[in-house]
């Protein structure tokens, strides 16, 4: 998504951006300060409401959708009701930590040391997974029965040196003075894999990726692009692209694009073949329709625990990092 941030206005009631296309989006605020009405530049018109103590309480959208998000009496959110996507309910501890979240898919549990580090995690009829930490705090295992654990090294700096997967697959990892990765290099029990080098320019711009791995899975050389004033691409190869006045793609030339009332992608169409999506209160994808086939999404904060198509689950195995997905359905990723 092409969004401009809100601009400030003298009076910090209301401001119109102007975009680099030359459309206009407008913000409005409440004697708060708080965002009231958001107007895109499609028109589509947003309105929010907050409650005495400054707290979102609800978000209505163009589309007659709407989000409802409920506190308890120490402002933790208890609940995003979502008209699309369902509710999602959290309870929490004494100290304010995330105990549950539940959604129609499932529930999420944690548990925490007196350091207040995540020690286990359950997903909806799934195993737990364990933590362990070293004295520095730094993540040292990862466990899960039935597999061998997710082991992690460090240098004295705090640097991974080292992952290991369930499966032995292993990655060795490589810094330079300035403490930016130069190499990857991977093994399993039989010896090694592959590698990846990374190299810098001055200002600490990666310029080069080296390596027996650096092009795997590399795209076609595409010999013109061009793109227009908002550095948009309009063109890839002999393919045309389009987008909506929001800046969303509707158009790469092959598949086309549909979003809603949020700037949420909400199918694709590349004939015959589809796919649609749904989000919850939180924004997050809880399940995508693919031909006809639909795969449900249960969450660990942003990420994904666990997939349901129809009767199968597969459960994903992930370090606390955003997007670090170790293994899929037991098998490494």
């Amino acid at each position: 998504m092409n969004v401009s941030p809100p601009p400030t206005s003298c009076s910090g009631l209301l401001g119109p951006a102007l975009t680099p296309v030359g459309a206009v989006e407008t913000f409005a605020y409440d004697l708060g300060g708080n965002l009231s009405r958001h107007v895109d530049r499609k028109g589509q018109v947003t309105t929010y409401t907050y409650d005495a103590l400054n707290r979102r309480t609800s978000g209505l959208y163009a589309d007659g959708s709407i989000t409802n998000f409920v506190y308890d009496a120490a402002s933790r959110l208890v609940a995003a009701i979502d008209s699309l996507g369902g509710a999602t309910e959290n309870s929490y501890d004494v100290l304010d930590r995330l105990n549950t979240q539940s959604t129609a898919l499932g529930t999420m549990a944690y548990q925490y040391d007196a350091l207040g580090r995540r020690t286990a995690m359950t997903a909806a009829g799934q195993a737990p997974v364990t933590y362990a930490y070293d004295a520095s705090s730094r993540l040292r295992t990862i466990r899960q029965a039935p597999l061998s654990p997710v082991a992690l090294e460090y240098d004295a700096a705090g640097r991974r040196t080292r992952l290991t997967l369930p499966n032995g697959v292993s990655t060795d990892y490589e810094y330079d003075a300035s403490a930016r990765l130069t190499a990857l290099t991977y093994h399993n029990p039989l010896g090694p894999l592959g590698d990846l080098a990374y190299t810098y320019d001055r200002g600490g711009n990666r310029i080069r990726v080296g390596g027996t791995y650096s092009r795997t899975l590399l795209p076609g050389v595409i010999d013109t692009a061009t793109y227009d004033a908002a550095n948009r691409q309009l063109t890839f190869g002999a393919l045309s692209l389009t987008y909506d006045a929001n800046g969303n793609l509707i158009s790469d030339g092959t598949t086309t694009y549909s979003w809603d009332a949020r700037n949420r992608p909400i199918s694709a169409l590349t004939a015959p073949a589809s796919a649609s999506f749904v989000y919850d209160g939180l924004g997050r994808r809880t399940s995508k329709t693919i031909n006809g086939g639909r795969t449900d999404f249960l969450y660990d904060g942003a990420d994904i625990a666990l997939e349901l198509t129809g009767k199968t689950v597969t459960p994903y195995l992930r370090t606390m990092n955003i997007d670090e997905a170790l293994v899929r359905g037991g098998n490494a990723v």
